[in-house]
């Protein structure tokens, strides 16, 4: 299988929103008097409830832009905020370097810092991981339909929430007071393949005392094949592109190929069975190329179920108790061609009439079928809190949780059964002897079915779940000069268990309990004058301590500022820490000690190899990985232009301790001996070996064997990456008599993104190249509305950047599309129209074909495009409808 053959790896080197830029009336500072009455607004960043932190800036966006999007995927709508990366999709299995996304889920990756930096919260609370050991947060599981508002904080946040807000936090609010009945129903076609269909319907009742709500929602989309798009049907022969050819020549028929140098000789022909074939036949010179495209999927075939219930009741006017539950199933398939090889056909082969033993490359797919990925992703999730008034102002907030994400996944044809192919490729008897020698499938049928059994079916179940429990309290301290210091204190205790597949493909069962505490303080330092919005000066300080039963401790503060010296400007910065916990994946205690024996290359060799010992799996003492980050910002709000608002936000991010291993591949680290010195030992005496293998080695053989090298490829706390950018959000609004027009620009520059993989390793500047962020992305809109009719357009811009994998290197061209959203809403009134809303987007209005990359991987997904920062989807139309009723 895919994960078991990328594992054994990597054992051997271990548009369309107008984006709100959240600006809530910031505090008075008035003096404290005693509250009754339960208050509700608790801010993304703060857990002071009526405040926005001090020193951040938070992005929003709305149901009703949702709604004006067009998109009916929540992972499509976060895709158009200019500070997520959108490494991991539908279209990508593995987005980076042991980020196994075999089931086609999607992360948000705020600043693009890598899998599990960004924490995704559902009503402020976490969610179940999915992936191998919880890698991830799968957001593709999230009903659009339930969404009230996103909002996101893009920058390091662990002070207030732990692990993982390294890039900053998303919180996806459900919806919550409704009254009524609504359904939607939505439709969406490219020019060919990937139609979705989706329905969903909600039930609320929102009364004096409490609600409930309760939905469900179907998506049913189907695959994107291979051939409708130019990338992927060229099959990797991009000249008419301006790129090279890339073609492998090992098809079916296949292709001769000399056994010392694996140069291809001759071609077997075409249109014969290979029973008869002999050398005579054979076209001289001249390859067979892999077929790419037949059975070749871009995108996969899905279907999502999902239903969520939301109640709270008001026991008194003091006091309330909540509960919420949620589930969704999303189900996925996926084909792609069986993975070509190199196969020795001796001459007792029944089949082989070309005079001796021949090596042949071959693909298998027409024999066996396609490689086929299947698999359900599971989210589960359930809590209940109570909320109440203490006196003095403090309110208390207790709540309980539990998630679990499960994960399988199910793959035929990707691992095959080389012995028994050997041996049936060796045999004298045509009734069991493998025929490759022909153009098609012409094996024996009983024969290639007892081969197509013996290929391993991998069915990995992976389940992540998580229990906690949590208090928060807040309230005024005291009154001063400026007004009153608020304050907000809290812990939690969190139990996390994961129960699977580990990186060495063997069984998985983790835990890990981490315990925190944690407080938040407000400070009006100067206030306004009576009547004035000026001359005020806010600080705030928020600090952590989280211990972990498994990884040690950490504290990770935050302090922040914001100043209003004028009421046109208002300036603002913050500085704090955050931390990673090691992820279940990378650390594994029971691959401690793991190593493997081989013959790796080494230029230094008279033979060009050298035997070595692998260390692999985890260092015994991995620590959280830690960032260091800071901002400063402005927001100008000029009196004279009503309705207008210009926000700029410097970002600087330090992170260090990255777990992973010095790649590349371990079996190459002697062709990199300068920039990997330290984790190569030359000539090593039996202590040193002996001190390292502590185990049985991998794959079989002993250290007492003469061993020339030791490398050290273990997943440890080895890498660091820094980057800096500017954030800018224009916005502006104007009322006229021929309705409401609006205006808004959001763009990020990303200056640099450099990633060192060791203190010795050269530094390299990740930004502007294939499958990292560019330094460069716009999303403009314009939209028009008049009484229930709107009209929106959005632009998309992505920057030029770099293909350094090409060769040679080349240029990847920017890339602008352009989409437009027309709806109408009729609220009231009675009849069939009463209360319905109505949409039609459409995507890509020019069908704006992505930029040329000229690269072509079945793993990474990359067609000829870059799919961290395209897609191949091309013009797509979709029409949404929506009816509401007891409004």
């Amino acid at each position: 299988m895919r994960f078991s053959a990328a594992a054994l790896g990597l054992l051997m080197h271990q548009s369309g929103l107008a984006l709100a830029q959240s600006e809530p009336a910031e505090w008075s500072g008035s003096k404290t008097k005693d509250v009754s009455d339960l208050e509700e607004v608790v801010v993304t960043g703060s857990h002071i409830r009526g405040t926005e932190s001090a020193g951040s800036k938070l992005i929003v966006i709305s149901r009703e832009q949702i709604d004006a999007s067009g998109y009916g995927r929540v992972e499509d709508v976060l895709a158009t905020v200019t500070q997520n990366f959108n490494r991991a999709n539908a279209a990508v299995s593995e987005p980076e370097h042991a980020f196994f996304n075999l089931n086609h889920g999607a992360e948000v990756q705020l600043r693009g810092l890598g899998v599990g930096t960004t924490l995704t919260l559902v009503n402020g609370q976490r969610q179940g991981a999915s992936g191998w050991q919880g890698q991830f947060t799968d957001v593709s599981t999230i009903p659009v339909s339930a969404i009230e508002r996103i909002e996101i904080l893009p920058e390091g946040t662990a002070a207030l929430y732990g692990s993982d807000a390294i890039g900053g936090v998303v919180n996806i609010i459900l919806r919550r007071n409704f009254e009524g009945i609504e359904a939607r129903v939505r439709g969406s076609a490219t020019d060919s393949d990937a139609t979705e269909r989706s329905a969903a319907l909600l039930l609320g009742h929102a009364g004096s005392r409490g609600n409930v709500l309760a939905g469900f929602q179907l998506n049913d989309s189907d695959a994107l094949r291979c051939s409708a798009r130019a990338y992927c049907a060229a099959n990797a022969d991009f000249r008419r592109f301006g790129g090279t050819d890339l073609r492998g020549f090992a098809g079916n028929p296949g292709t001769i190929l000399d056994p010392k140098t694996l140069a291809p000789v001759a071609a077997i022909p075409h249109g014969q069975d290979g029973t008869q074939l002999t050398a005579g036949q054979l076209i001289p010179s001249t390859v067979n190329y892999t077929n790419n495209v037949a059975d070749n999927d871009i995108l996969p075939k899905q279907i999502m179920r999902s239903a969520f219930v939301s109640t709270s009741y008001k026991v008194t006017e003091q006091w309330e108790i909540a509960a919420d539950g949620r589930y969704s199933r999303r189900d996925f398939r996926f084909s792609f061609p069986v993975p070509p090889d190199d196969f020795l056909v001796p001459a007792t082969n029944a089949f082989n009439h070309l005079g001796g033993p021949v090596l042949v490359a071959y693909d298998f797919s027409r024999d066996f079928g396609p490689v086929a990925d299947s698999g359900p992703t599971t989210n589960s999730f359930v809590s209940a809190s109570v909320k109440g008034v203490l006196p003095k102002g403090w309110q208390i907030n207790l709540a309980g949780a539990y998630s679990k994400a499960s994960t399988e996944f199910l793959e035929t044809n990707f691992t095959l059964d080389y012995t028994a192919i050997n041996a049936a490729l060796a045999s004298s008897d045509p009734a069991t002897a493998l025929n490759i020698f022909g153009d098609g499938s012409h094996t024996n049928a009983t024969a290639l079915a007892a081969l197509r059994g013996q290929n391993r079916t991998s069915d990995d179940l992976n389940v992540f779940t998580a229990a906690s429990a949590n208090m928060i309290a807040d309230g005024p301290l005291f009154n001063w000069r400026a007004g009153a210091i608020r304050l907000a204190v809290g812990g939690e205790f969190r139990h996390e268990h994961s129960a699977g597949t580990n990186i060495a493909e063997n069984p998985e069962n983790r835990e890990r309990l981490d315990r925190s505490g944690f407080f938040e303080l407000a400070v009006p330092v100067v206030g306004p004058h009576e009547g004035s919005t000026a001359d005020r000066l806010n600080l705030s300080l928020a600090g952590r301590y989280d211990s972990y039963s498994d990884v040690g401790s950490t504290f990770n503060p935050k302090v922040g500022f914001s100043w209003r010296p004028l009421a046109l400007i208002k300036v603002r910065g913050n500085w704090g820490t955050s931390f990673r916990a090691p992820p279940f994946f990378w650390s594994n205690r029971d691959q401690v000690g793991d190593a493997s024996i081989a013959d790796v290359v080494d230029p230094r060799s008279p033979t060009g190899y050298t035997r070595a010992l692998l260390i692999v799996g985890p260092l015994p003492d991995l620590k959280p990985e830690t960032a260091r980050a800071w901002t400063v910002g402005v927001d100008l709000t000029p009196r004279a232009i009503p309705n207008l608002s210009l926000s700029l936000t410097y970002f600087d991010i330090d992170y260090q301790g990255k777990i992973q291993h010095a790649g590349p591949d371990t079996v190459f680290f002697l062709t990199q001996e300068a920039q990997l010195a330290p984790l190569i030992t030359r000539n090593p005496t039996q202590a040193q070996i002996d001190a390292v293998c502590t185990k049985t080695p991998l794959f079989g053989g002993d250290c007492n064997q003469p061993i020339a090298a030791i490398l050290d490829g273990r997943w440890r706390n080895l890498a660091s990456l820094k980057t800096r950018g500017v954030d800018a959000a224009l916005d502006y609004m104007l009322h006229t008599a021929w309705g409401k027009v609006s205006a808004s620009l959001n763009a990020t520059y990303m200056s640099d993104l450099k990633q060192q993989i060791g203190p010795t390793a050269a530094v390299v500047d990740l930004v502007d190249t294939v499958g990292n962020p560019p330094s460069l992305r716009l999303v403009g809109n314009l939209s028009w509305s008049l009484r229930g009719g709107t009209v929106q357009s959005t632009v998309n811009y992505t920057g030029a950047y770099r293909d350094p994998g090409s060769a040679p290197a080349r240029k990847v061209d920017s890339w602008t599309t352009v989409d437009l959203n027309i709806g109408y809403r009729v609220d009231g009134g009675s009849g069939w129209l009463a209360n319905t809303q109505a949409n039609l987007g459409i995507m890509n209005v020019f069908d704006q074909r992505p930029p040329f990359v000229n690269q072509f991987d079945l793993t990474s997904g990359t067609f000829g495009y870059d799919p961290a920062n395209a897609t191949l989807l091309g013009r797509g139309v979709s029409l949404q409808v929506v009816k509401r009723w007891g409004l």
